[in-house]
């Protein structure tokens, strides 16, 4: 009975340690000194944030107030990679559209957090063109009843 109790006061104790830290950030950037208006974790389901002139929807991990800006913040898992992947960035471009579309407030960009580092990617024009560009071809795939192939292994698992 003890050591279920030493057990459980040892599980808060990291908790505690565990949130502080993610509230406190880490690396150079110090994202979350910024104020958290938005999380999407295994234990608080954020809500799903879907455009209206698109057919675009999504869920950010974090949304982060700094100032008048609104940061969306993607955390990775695995391996961290000499550049963020393509697809990370994109994904993260499209959450930067989200953020303008549904919230009114166009960001300056976004941060993809991998376990070892950081990645600040500037949301411009370009980026927003290519998230069009994107869900623009997916749909006309759609349309012609072709496959849409990805390589990200996770979409594979059984």
């Amino acid at each position: 009975m003890i050591l279920l109790f030493i057990g459980a006061i040892a599980l808060i104790v990291i908790g505690i340690m565990l949130y502080t830290v993610l509230l406190r950030g880490t690396g150079d950037i110090g994202i979350f000194k910024g104020k958290i208006t938005y999380l999407d974790t295994q234990t608080k389901q954020g809500k799903l944030l879907k455009a209206t002139s698109l057919p675009l929807i999504g869920k950010p991990d974090y949304l982060v107030k700094v100032g008048n800006d609104i940061i969306p913040v993607d955390i990775k898992t695995g391996k961290t990679p000499q550049s963020p992947y393509t697809s990370h960035v994109m994904q993260l471009m499209a959450y930067c559209y989200l953020i303008e579309d549904v919230l009114g407030t166009r960001p300056k960009g976004g941060y993809l957090r991998y376990p070892k580092k950081e990645y600040k990617i500037e949301y411009t024009d370009e980026a927003k063109e290519s998230v069009t560009r994107l869900v623009s071809e997916i749909l006309k795939l759609k349309k012609h009843n072709r496959e849409i192939h990805c390589s990200h292994k996770s979409h594979y698992q059984k």
